[in-house]
């Protein structure tokens, strides 16, 4: 099974910590601990490889939609919305390219915090919210802006403002909690010192991802509306926004000072974490798998907009009579609506995998605008050289974006803490960083060596791509020219091999 490049450096990471390493001081990534130990504790339980994350995946994806249904269940709902948020959810899902990514989880945590925090509110429940927020911190900085949609939530139910600033210390006292063992963790020998350069470089890569207010219209205006139809279909966006229209309308109609009912409390929850998640991915100015974090508040809007949306087209009377015509009309809606749904999106996705699998097994390209030189593909291609040749003790250097994945395909643990190409050819990367890789290369002269090459963008080092960055410094310039060949390549990646 593949892994994608955020995955294959969430495995990597995972397998280093079972064999006694720390996160930051004995290997680099910039995210919080939790996707790690998540990943670690699937391999320890299930075992090496990739399918060992998926069963993870799939459980967790399991859980999540069970409480959907609780959710919409106990708001009284109905079955019918339970049931289209638990189909539409897993749909989507399944259209999604990425999987297991921190991403995949926000539901996990974030639909138990709206139901302690929103509807609960005791004070076991607003802790448990608390705590729920503060693993979702520990998944991702970014999603700890669920915490004020926590306070929001709590502060929006009513009660007294000295009864509101009590539960709101609850659930502050209960992410405090979580923060916990992350503070004991940076504490551990060596691990904060390192932790500080990986501060100042995720500091650094949130501040060049800040492009301006100009770029961010444009992102608002086009990239952003494009995004939500490929990634989530057109229909689903459609509901979603006849949720939150049917819950604007519920509270207009009863007034602002009416109780509104479990139902609409619980749109306006998910409209008020959808929001406040998708200021996140603006900011980020990341468009690609992103966006899956706003799916669980989006699922519930659609499923309540749905069914609003069946009902009353299925009372509202036809303009003529005739019975031919009211069935070439419900045909013709339902195939718009077919076409234009999260099933067509998820077939089509699913399609795609299966000629790319097809074509990787025969060799031939079936259809180029679906299958292309993928990462992985590339991976695989140089991993092949490297385990027909090598032999015990052999270390490996890779500068890739796809680190993880040669490693893992390569069978060979990395010993140098810095896997990321990033790491390396970022211009804000720390200085040690660059060393301790130079130094890596120059005097244990790995006898594999994988560098990246024509990474442009935020992580290149000005117009040069990271072999060229590598090169640039004269001692490793030289060593690459007189200790090694180069044995394979594809077209983002250059395989050598020390010379005897």
């Amino acid at each position: 099974m593949e892994m994608g490049p955020d995955q294959g450096i969430f495995y990597i990471v995972a397998r280093k910590l079972l064999d006694g390493g720390l996160l930051y001081r004995d290997i680099i990534d910039i995210k919080p601990p939790l996707i790690y130990y998540m990943y670690a504790g699937a391999i320890g339980v299930l075992g090496e490889g990739a399918f060992s994350i998926r069963v993870m995946d799939v459980v967790l994806q399991l859980a999540t939609c069970w409480m959907l249904w609780t959710l919409v269940k106990r708001v009284k709902g109905g079955e019918l919305a339970a049931a289209l948020a638990i189909v539409v959810y897993v749909l989507i899902l399944l259209a999604q390219v990425a999987q297991s990514e921190t991403e995949s989880y926000v539901g996990l945590f974030a639909l138990p915090a709206i139901w302690g925090a929103g509807f609960r509110r005791t004070q076991g429940w607003l802790l448990g919210a608390g705590l729920c927020m503060g693993a979702l911190t520990l998944l991702k900085y970014s999603f700890g802006i669920g915490l004020a949609g926590t306070f929001l939530l709590v502060w929006f139910t009513g009660g007294s403002v000295a009864e509101r600033l009590r539960m709101i210390g609850w659930v502050a006292g209960g992410w405090l909690l979580a923060m916990l063992p992350f503070v004991g963790y940076m504490a551990l020998p060596g691990v904060f010192d390192a932790y500080r350069e990986v501060w100042s470089f995720t500091t650094s890569y949130t501040a060049s991802s800040l492009t301006g207010q100009g770029h961010m219209i444009k992102n608002l205006t086009s990239v952003l509306p494009w995004t939500f139809n490929e990634s989530f279909s057109l229909l689903f966006s459609i509901a979603a926004a006849l949720g939150v229209g049917m819950g604007a309308r519920v509270l207009a109609r009863n007034g602002p000072m009416s109780e509104p009912s479990s139902v609409v409390r619980l749109i306006r929850a998910s409209v008020l974490f959808f929001v406040l998640l998708l200021v996140s991915v603006v900011f980020e100015a990341r468009f690609h798998y992103q966006l899956k974090r706003l799916l669980p508040f989006m699922t519930v809007m659609a499923a309540f907009g749905s069914v609003w949306a069946v009902r009353r087209i299925a009372a509202a009377p036809l303009l003529h009579p005739s019975r031919a015509l009211r069935s070439a009309v419900l045909v013709a809606a339902a195939g718009t609506a077919l076409y234009l749904s999260p099933l067509i999106t998820a077939l089509w996705r699913t399609e795609a995998v299966s000629i790319k699998s097809i074509a990787r097994m025969t060799g031939r390209n079936i259809l180029p605008q679906i299958v292309r030189d993928e990462n992985y593909t590339q991976a695989e291609k140089l991993a092949g050289y490297v385990r027909a040749r090598r032999v015990a003790g052999d270390e490996l250097f890779v500068l890739s974006g796809d680190a993880g994945t040669i490693y893992d395909r390569c069978g060979i643990m990395p010993t140098m803490r810095i896997v990321h190409s990033a790491m390396y050819s970022a211009p804000f990367a720390p200085q040690r960083w660059k060393k301790e890789a130079q130094q890596f290369l120059v005097e244990r002269l790995p006898r594999f060596l994988v560098i990246q090459v024509g990474e442009r963008g935020l992580f290149s080092n000005g117009d040069e791509d990271v072999l060229v960055a590598l090169r640039s410094t004269p001692v490793c310039a030289a060593v690459l020219d007189t200790r090694y060949r180069e044995v394979d390549r594809t077209e983002m990646l250059r395989l050598f091999e020390r010379i005897p």
